[in-house]
């Protein structure tokens, strides 16, 4: 069966992914087709009506968005079953039983791959930590004892996170414990990984990496696609080895170079994935909006919270409360029901989701005066977000200011000034420094 013509607005509602999966669909059905012709069944004619369902999600337009509350799949469903029509939270019981069984599995096959702790080889003490976000992990992490007893060693990050970047883990070990044997030069090494990994994968998908080998008199040599720099900490030193290249699975013809350097006895070399600087910066972003908050909350008389994180949502934020109650919310928990028994306007920071992609500012009232939505804030890259019925400001669009303190009291300030003033709050006696219009 021939393939169907790309359909006029698919560049429009398709990325790289959604064309890969039409390639993959679109193989599928050939293959049920050539099954047809020689045998008829039940269960082939509901695949092949599944397969162009899924086709025809695809022209409308409507592919990856589940039947029953009309967001997006996540994408690693769709990586592994391509006629996926509901999203994992409006899964049948039975399919989120299923769902438990395989993820478990998939975690002890994930453990089971890791290397052997506390490896002692020629001179060398190699210890890990090893420990996914969620149930399975996109972290890569491998020991190998190469010919003349070299020791390789592989730190690297999937792009993605969950069940579909587990896997590529899974095809990243694979492929370097088969090419290691080989005895190939690191970077020979790694171009080669990169070529089947690429061939394998699907546009979207890369990885970063950094490629080691260790010889007995204290030698290395490091190879590095895209990662994290290692750093090489001999007593209170602490340096950056040399970090260069692409990630893999980008371009399957890319070359990599390689640095070597002798470790002193007594120094270490250490690896990490971005899991740990992306904490030290999510530490020093709260830390500077801390002090911020901390100005902002300063100018209100009235009862308001301290500037507090809130570990369920990872917010740090801050409440003014109007002295006025609110109308109960109906259904709500105890701690719900307590928390906005008064009417508040509160903001914060939070590191983003529900429609926001990337950390931001946020500011909301509740209750929601009428007329909130198409107010204008003072800074011109705020936005009211509908959906969440927020008002929000990108963290980097505060970062990108030429004063990033000043930018973030003016959106914390405009966005509380409209708010109020539409909630008709007692200004004059709440503010130190009343700007009521």
């Amino acid at each position: 069966m021939a393939a169907r013509d790309l359909p006029e607005n698919f560049p429009q509602m398709a990325d790289a992914l959604h064309l890969a999966l039409r390639h993959q669909l679109e193989n599928r059905r050939e293959v049920l087709g050539e099954v047809l012709a020689k045998t008829q069944g039940a269960q082939l004619m509901h695949l092949l009506h599944e397969v162009d369902s899924a086709l025809d999600r695809l022209e409308g337009g409507s592919y990856g968005i589940c039947e029953m509350c009309h967001e997006s799949v996540e994408d690693h469903p769709l990586l592994t079953n391509p006629l996926v029509r509901f999203c994992l939270d409006h899964l049948s019981q039975k399919e989120q039983g299923a769902l438990e069984k395989d993820l478990e599995r998939a975690a002890q096959i994930q453990m089971q791959l890791l290397p052997e702790r506390d490896l002692r080889c020629d001179g060398w003490h190699v210890a890990y930590y090893y420990k996914p976000l969620g149930v399975v992990s996109g972290d890569y992490c491998d020991l190998v004892i190469g010919p003349e007893s070299q020791l390789y060693f592989m730190v690297g990050d999937v792009a993605g996170k969950g069940v579909a970047a587990s896997m590529l883990m899974s095809n990243l070990s694979a492929i370097f414990r088969a090419l290691i044997p080989l005895g190939l030069p690191l970077a020979e090494l790694m171009e080669s990984a990169n070529r089947i990994f690429t061939g394998s994968t699907l546009p979207t998908q890369f990885a970063t990496l950094i490629c080691g080998r260790a010889m007995a008199d204290g030698a290395l040599e490091l190879c590095s696609a895209g990662h994290v720099p290692a750093l090489v900490v001999t007593g209170d030193s602490v340096e950056h080895a040399e970090s260069h290249g692409l990630p893999i699975g980008l371009f399957g013809e890319q070359r990599f170079t390689t640095s070597a350097f002798e470790l002193l006895p007594g120094s270490s070399l250490v690896l990490f994935s971005d899991g740990i600087s992306e904490a030290h910066r999510f530490w020093r972003i709260l830390l500077s909006c801390d002090g911020v908050f901390k100005q902002f909350r300063a100018r209100f008389l009235g009862k308001n919270s301290p500037v507090q994180f809130f570990w369920g949502s990872f917010d740090l934020a801050v409440t003014r409360f109007s002295g006025r109650r609110a109308p109960e919310r109906p259904g709500a928990d105890p701690i719900t029901r307590e928390a906005y028994s008064h009417k508040v306007i509160s903001a914060g920071w939070w590191p983003g989701g529900s429609g926001v992609d990337g950390p931001a500012f946020y500011c909301y009232a509740a209750p929601a005066p009428e007329g909130l939505e198409p107010q204008a804030v003072r800074l011109e890259a705020a936005f009211y977000h509908p959906e969440i019925k927020e008002f929000v400001l990108m963290y980097d669009n505060v970062r990108g200011a030429d004063s990033p303190e000043q930018a973030l009291l003016d959106f914390l300030q405009s966005t509380y000034e409209v708010a109020a003033v539409l909630a008709k709050w007692n200004r004059e006696e709440l503010e130190t420094d009343s700007r009521a219009a």
